[in-house]
Protein backbone atom coordinates (compact mmCIF):
# COMPACT_ATOMS: atom_id res chain seq x y z
CA UNK A 1 0.00 0.00 0.00
CA UNK A 2 1.23 3.42 -0.52
CA UNK A 3 -0.79 6.39 0.43
CA UNK A 4 -0.21 9.63 -1.87
CA UNK A 5 -1.08 13.32 -0.52
CA UNK A 6 -1.45 16.42 -2.37
CA UNK A 7 -1.87 19.51 -0.71
CA UNK A 8 -3.18 23.03 -2.59
CA UNK A 9 -0.91 25.72 -1.59
CA UNK A 10 -1.61 28.12 -3.90
CA UNK A 11 -2.50 27.87 -8.06
CA UNK A 12 1.25 27.44 -8.65
CA UNK A 13 3.15 25.25 -5.81
CA UNK A 14 1.26 22.11 -4.29
CA UNK A 15 3.11 19.65 -1.69
CA UNK A 16 3.42 16.11 -2.22
CA UNK A 17 3.94 13.40 0.42
CA UNK A 18 4.06 9.93 0.02
CA UNK A 19 3.90 7.28 2.72
CA UNK A 20 4.25 3.96 2.62
CA UNK A 21 3.13 1.29 4.39
CA UNK A 22 5.57 1.27 7.20
CA UNK A 23 4.72 4.90 7.47
CA UNK A 24 8.56 5.93 5.92
CA UNK A 25 8.13 8.78 3.08
CA UNK A 26 8.51 11.79 2.17
CA UNK A 27 7.12 15.27 0.99
CA UNK A 28 8.11 17.81 -1.39
CA UNK A 29 6.87 21.10 -2.79
CA UNK A 30 6.59 21.25 -6.24
CA UNK A 31 5.51 23.44 -9.19
CA UNK A 32 1.50 22.46 -9.56
CA UNK A 33 1.83 23.26 -13.54
CA UNK A 34 4.97 20.71 -14.30
CA UNK A 35 4.29 18.28 -12.08
CA UNK A 36 0.03 17.65 -11.02
CA UNK A 37 -1.17 16.28 -14.54
CA UNK A 38 1.92 13.85 -14.62
CA UNK A 39 1.61 12.52 -10.98
CA UNK A 40 -1.97 11.97 -11.76
CA UNK A 41 -1.42 10.27 -15.32
CA UNK A 42 1.19 7.63 -13.27
CA UNK A 43 -1.86 7.40 -10.78
CA UNK A 44 -4.32 6.66 -13.17
CA UNK A 45 -1.84 4.00 -15.49
CA UNK A 46 0.05 2.42 -12.78
CA UNK A 47 -3.15 1.54 -10.95
CA UNK A 48 -5.25 0.67 -14.18
CA UNK A 49 -2.59 -1.90 -15.45
CA UNK A 50 -1.85 -2.92 -11.98
CA UNK A 51 1.97 -1.99 -12.42
CA UNK A 52 3.64 -2.81 -9.25
CA UNK A 53 7.21 -1.33 -10.57
CA UNK A 54 6.20 1.44 -12.31
CA UNK A 55 7.12 4.66 -10.44
CA UNK A 56 4.96 4.25 -7.90
CA UNK A 57 6.03 0.94 -7.44
CA UNK A 58 9.79 1.61 -7.11
CA UNK A 59 8.54 4.92 -4.02
CA UNK A 60 6.27 1.93 -2.34
CA UNK A 61 9.83 -0.26 -2.28
CA UNK A 62 11.70 1.88 -0.66
CA UNK A 63 13.18 4.30 -3.65
CA UNK A 64 12.78 8.35 -3.06
CA UNK A 65 11.77 10.90 -5.31
CA UNK A 66 14.95 12.06 -6.12
CA UNK A 67 16.12 8.78 -7.41
CA UNK A 68 13.32 8.66 -9.90
CA UNK A 69 12.71 12.18 -11.05
CA UNK A 70 15.58 14.60 -12.97
CA UNK A 71 19.09 13.26 -14.19
CA UNK A 72 17.26 9.97 -13.24
CA UNK A 73 14.74 9.83 -14.67
CA UNK A 74 16.20 11.33 -18.22
CA UNK A 75 18.61 8.15 -17.94
CA UNK A 76 16.05 5.74 -17.90
CA UNK A 77 14.60 7.15 -21.27
CA UNK A 78 17.63 7.48 -23.04
CA UNK A 79 17.88 4.06 -23.06
CA UNK A 80 16.14 0.41 -23.11
CA UNK A 81 15.68 -0.55 -19.59
CA UNK A 82 17.35 -2.88 -17.27
CA UNK A 83 14.79 -5.80 -16.56
CA UNK A 84 14.46 -4.29 -12.81
CA UNK A 85 13.33 -0.78 -14.36
CA UNK A 86 11.02 -2.17 -17.54
CA UNK A 87 7.67 -1.45 -15.87
CA UNK A 88 9.07 1.76 -15.30
CA UNK A 89 10.28 2.73 -18.29
CA UNK A 90 7.00 1.31 -20.20
CA UNK A 91 4.62 3.83 -17.47
CA UNK A 92 6.66 7.33 -18.70
CA UNK A 93 6.58 6.00 -22.09
CA UNK A 94 2.65 5.90 -21.78
CA UNK A 95 2.24 8.79 -19.31
CA UNK A 96 4.02 10.88 -21.34
CA UNK A 97 2.38 10.60 -24.52
CA UNK A 98 -0.73 10.77 -23.12
CA UNK A 99 -0.15 14.39 -21.95
CA UNK A 100 -1.87 16.00 -24.41
CA UNK A 101 -4.62 13.20 -24.40
CA UNK A 102 -5.53 14.00 -20.95
CA UNK A 103 -5.73 17.90 -21.61
CA UNK A 104 -7.91 17.88 -24.55
CA UNK A 105 -5.19 18.60 -26.99
CA UNK A 106 -4.95 15.12 -28.85
CA UNK A 107 -7.55 12.02 -29.00
CA UNK A 108 -6.81 8.66 -27.95
CA UNK A 109 -6.65 7.08 -31.53
CA UNK A 110 -3.67 9.49 -31.88
CA UNK A 111 -2.49 8.23 -28.59
CA UNK A 112 -2.26 4.90 -29.90
CA UNK A 113 -1.09 5.62 -33.32
CA UNK A 114 1.66 6.80 -31.92
CA UNK A 115 2.05 4.27 -29.41
CA UNK A 116 1.98 1.69 -32.35
CA UNK A 117 4.61 4.05 -34.12
CA UNK A 118 7.22 4.22 -31.17
CA UNK A 119 6.96 0.53 -30.62
CA UNK A 120 8.00 -0.91 -34.06
CA UNK A 121 10.70 2.47 -33.99
CA UNK A 122 12.32 0.72 -30.56
CA UNK A 123 11.32 -2.99 -31.32
CA UNK A 124 8.99 -3.20 -28.71
CA UNK A 125 5.83 -4.66 -28.28
CA UNK A 126 2.82 -3.19 -27.11
CA UNK A 127 1.58 -5.21 -23.88
CA UNK A 128 -2.13 -6.49 -24.78
CA UNK A 129 -3.93 -4.50 -22.43
CA UNK A 130 -2.98 -1.36 -23.81
CA UNK A 131 -5.52 -0.67 -26.20
CA UNK A 132 -8.80 2.05 -26.51
CA UNK A 133 -10.63 0.19 -23.61
CA UNK A 134 -7.35 0.72 -21.27
CA UNK A 135 -6.70 4.38 -22.60
CA UNK A 136 -10.75 5.41 -21.47
CA UNK A 137 -10.38 4.05 -17.93
CA UNK A 138 -7.16 5.82 -17.74
CA UNK A 139 -8.93 9.18 -18.88
CA UNK A 140 -11.79 8.65 -16.43
CA UNK A 141 -9.11 7.59 -13.64
CA UNK A 142 -7.51 10.76 -14.19
CA UNK A 143 -10.50 12.96 -14.74
CA UNK A 144 -11.60 12.32 -11.63
CA UNK A 145 -8.65 12.60 -10.06
CA UNK A 146 -8.05 15.98 -11.38
CA UNK A 147 -12.08 16.94 -10.33
CA UNK A 148 -11.22 15.65 -6.47
CA UNK A 149 -8.05 18.41 -7.39
CA UNK A 150 -10.14 21.17 -8.36
CA UNK A 151 -12.43 20.74 -5.61
CA UNK A 152 -9.54 20.71 -3.05
CA UNK A 153 -9.48 24.38 -1.37
CA UNK A 154 -6.28 25.91 -0.58
CA UNK A 155 -4.28 24.48 2.41
CA UNK A 156 -6.54 21.33 2.41
CA UNK A 157 -5.59 18.01 1.42
CA UNK A 158 -6.30 15.16 -1.41
CA UNK A 159 -5.48 11.71 -0.38
CA UNK A 160 -5.29 9.24 -2.59
CA UNK A 161 -4.29 5.35 -1.75
CA UNK A 162 -3.05 2.83 -3.92
CA UNK A 163 -3.79 -0.43 -2.71
CA UNK A 164 -2.22 -2.76 -5.28
CA UNK A 165 1.40 -1.68 -3.70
Amino acid sequence: MLRLSFTRVSNERHRFAYARADGSGESLDLETRSFLVHDFLHIAVECEARMTAGFLGQLAAGAHYADLSGPAAAQLMAAPPAKDQAERWLAEHIVGPLTPVALGRATPQAFLAGLADWSAAVGRPIPPWLDAGFVDRVLARYRSLAGRWRATPFGAVMDVQIEHL
